[in-house]
């Protein structure tokens, strides 16, 4: 035990706080060298155990003489308990798997963190973040999944119960779904106007499915008011602001469509760390210029807050 204290105290102070995490979470000690193994391990005991509920998963079926008398014959008990140990097994030993796999993706991502908040993560919350976890076993949310969890070792409390019980329940398709929205995301909602999002792809029917998941508000209308020499945000990108004033000397409401993003799909949003469709930033451009012809709209640098001109935005400015 002297040993692994050793090697834990070497470890960078983020590690060490994923170590304790884990350890009061789930009762294992993760040590970043012996995953790979553990998992090559999993692997192959999963493979074994596989073999064996294959070769004794069909249970006796008996006929009574009547169409509808059909049992299963329990009479070789032993067989059946073997069986269930197998099927037991097999269950634990994937879920292990997969922690032990979100174990290691999130050590990658935090073995080159220097500092984190010495608050420690809440017990809770990792027993939840590992009762959700457990089942994953796809890649790319396993990738995910340890985001949220470097995440929560970095600033405890950024990932609320809430957000994992939705995201717990996503699946692979539905988040590849959410990725395809991601590109026309301003900030913390998703912006049509004119039917623009149809003609990138986005149709109502996903909109509509990611409101059921928990990540999207489908029934979204927001009305901004315009006055003269004030800008008003419209659009905000992480390269860009989409901004408006009234050219007449009065206030004028605009109203535009919008789709807010919920808390969990706000979450979701900055760990895909996508970047913004800049042909859709050009046409929402021209379309509500067109459509608003009272307003004046101008595009800024984010940073140097100059005014860039339409024809500036190309594929190779991405936001």
């Amino acid at each position: 035990m002297g040993e692994i204290t050793k090697s834990i105290e070497a470890f960078n102070e983020p590690i060490c706080k994923l170590i304790d995490a884990m350890q009061k979470g789930a009762g294992v000690l993760y040590e970043p060298h012996h995953l790979k193994k553990m998992a090559n391990a999993k692997a192959y005991a999963i493979d074994k155990i596989g073999d064996a509920i294959r070769r004794n998963s069909d249970l006796p079926i008996v006929y009574q003489g009547k169409d509808t008398d059909l049992c299963i014959d329990i009479s070789d008990a032993n067989s059946l308990v073997e069986r269930t140990k197998h099927r037991i097994l097999f269950r634990e030993t994937r879920k292990q798997q997969n922690l032990d796999s979100i174990a290691s993706k999130t050590f990658i991502q935090l073995e080159d963190k220097t500092d984190c908040d010495t608050e420690p993560v809440n017990q809770d919350w990792m027993v939840r973040f590992i009762n959700a976890a457990q089942d994953v076993s796809d890649d790319e949310l396993q990738n995910l999944w340890s985001k949220i969890l470097a995440g929560e070792i970095i600033k405890p409390k950024s990932c609320s119960f809430r957000t994992l019980e939705i995201l717990k329940n996503m699946s692979k398709d539905e988040f590849d779904m959410f990725l395809k929205i991601c590109p026309f995301i301003c900030e913390q909602f998703l912006s049509d106007e004119g039917g623009l999002l149809e003609k990138y792809g986005i149709e109502y029917e996903m909109i509509l499915i990611l409101d059921e998941c928990g990540l999207i508000n489908s029934g979204g209308l927001i009305t901004r008011r315009m006055n003269v020499e004030k800008n008003t945000i419209i659009l905000s990108t992480k390269k860009y602001i989409l901004a408006g004033t009234v050219k007449a000397n009065k206030s004028i409401p605009m109203s535009i469509t919008v789709y807010p993003l919920t808390e969990a799909g706000k979450k979701l949003y900055l760990l895909s760390e996508c970047n913004f469709n800049i042909n859709f930033l050009r046409e929402y451009y021209q379309f509500i210029n067109k459509k608003y012809p009272y307003i004046a709209f101008s595009i800024y640098d984010r940073i140097t807050r100059r005014i860039v001109k339409v024809e500036e935005l190309t594929n190779g400015n991405q936001t």
